[in-house]
Formats: structure tokens, C-alpha cells, sequence
């Protein structure tokens, strides 16, 4: 019964550590990357969107 559970528990663990890799590790995509900058660019103030539109057009 108790190797059970430590088996469970060592499973459960490497998942919760996969997930936490996928947050932290970063996979470009540039499509994800410009619809990132063009939500940015629609909350900024107007005199700081001079700068985002510089990213966006890189």
C-alpha cells in the first residue's frame, strides 16, 4: 500500500514539474509573439505605442 502511494505521489509530482517547464521555457512562435505586442500596443498609452510599433514591425 505504501508503494502505492509513493508511486502515485512521485507521478503526480513529475507532472506538476513538466507543467512548471512549459510556463518557463520559451518555444518562439511568432505569430503568438505578434498578437502578444498588437494587445500591448492597444492598451498603451498613445505617446508609449511609438516604441511597441518598432517591435511589431521587427
Amino acid at each position: 500500500m505504501e508503494n502505492k502511494k509513493l508511486e502515485f505521489l512521485r507521478i503526480q509530482k513529475e507532472e506538476i514539474i513538466d507543467d512548471l517547464k512549459v510556463c518557463i521555457s520559451y518555444t518562439p512562435n511568432r505569430d503568438n509573439d505578434l498578437l502578444c505586442f498588437m494587445e500591448q500596443y492597444l492598451k498603451e498609452d498613445t505617446e508609449k505605442r511609438t516604441n511597441l510599433l518598432k517591435e511589431i514591425k521587427k
